[in-house]
């Protein structure tokens, strides 16, 4: 009696677990994202208005949670503007020699000085009238002549070579081997901000599911594989992806509910038969 109750529980969880098992296999089609719209390789192109886009990159890496896609746009910025910033006090090449950018203090300030640097040691190492180096009596810096007499180090000096220049003017900014010419387009009392125009490649980076603004206009991205790309304006297809996302998660939870069944229909078959043959007692 105790074999035969076993023998029925088993067709029961044997069928079970092998429907179960038979659906995974035949009846279970994993729903994908399936999205119309332009698709795209590695170096295609197309435009959003009036600007036009490269797809300059499409990558893909395995890891622990599967594939991880990637890519990235191109496009040619005809109206970049770089700046550099010249810190109040610094020192800065300009017709040749070296100045320090001077800015007064106050509110509302569009005017800084070039101030040229000079080396007074080495002006009074150069003139054979000079005994040493300048000297300080009763806070005032003074020149010692070698007939003894002295003269105020700032009626000694020529006076300081100044340039001024004021907020809209054109500067010419020394950067490595090339000097560019820059719009000084503000003036704080801790530095003067430089702009010119820099036209030069911008690049935009994508991910799977990530929003890019593309000149001006919402878009998101899908890789359909690894070799292409989908960026689809959001207002037409986000809801869409977002749709198809939901039935292959739902789809996920439905085929872990199968396994379950089929692993639990095998475990109690494994368990049902070990006790249908325990010897009876007495």
């Amino acid at each position: 009696m105790q074999r035969r109750a076993a023998a029925v529980y088993l067709v029961i969880f044997v069928a079970l677990a092998g429907g179960a098992f038979a659906f995974i296999e035949v009846g279970a089609s994993e729903p994908d994202v399936s999205l119309d719209g332009p698709t795209y390789s590695e170096g295609d192109t197309f435009s959003v208005g009036d600007r036009e886009y490269t797809v300059s990159g499409i990558s893909a890496e395995s890891g622990a949670d599967g594939v991880t896609r990637s890519g990235e746009l191109s496009w040619y910025n005809e109206s970049a503007i770089a700046t550099e910033e010249l810190e109040n006090g610094s020192s800065v090449a300009y017709d040749g020699d070296e100045y320090t950018v001077a800015v007064e203090n106050g509110s509302n300030v569009t005017s800084f000085d070039l101030v040229k640097s000079r080396n007074v040691s080495a002006i009074l190492a150069e003139d054979p009238d000079v005994e040493g180096t300048a000297t300080t009596d009763d806070g005032e810096e003074l020149v010692r002549f070698t007939d003894g007499t002295t003269q105020p180090l700032s009626e000694y000096l020529d006076p300081v070579e100044t340039e001024s220049f004021s907020t809209g003017d054109t500067f010419p900014y020394q950067q490595e081997n090339e000097t560019i010419d820059t719009t000084i387009a503000s003036v704080s009392t801790s530095a003067v901000t430089l702009q010119w125009d820099n036209p030069q490649d911008e690049t935009i980076d994508l991910e799977e599911g990530a929003n890019v603004t593309l000149n001006g206009e919402q878009h998101f991205t899908h890789f359909p594989d690894n070799s292409t790309v989908k960026v689809l304006p959001s207002d037409q297809y986000y809801s869409s992806y977002q749709s198809e996302l939901a039935d292959i998660d739902a789809f996920s939870d439905r085929l872990n509910g199968l396994w379950g069944i089929v692993l639990l229909g095998l475990l109690a078959t494994i368990i049902l038969v070990a006790l249908a043959y325990l010897p009876n007692k007495g």
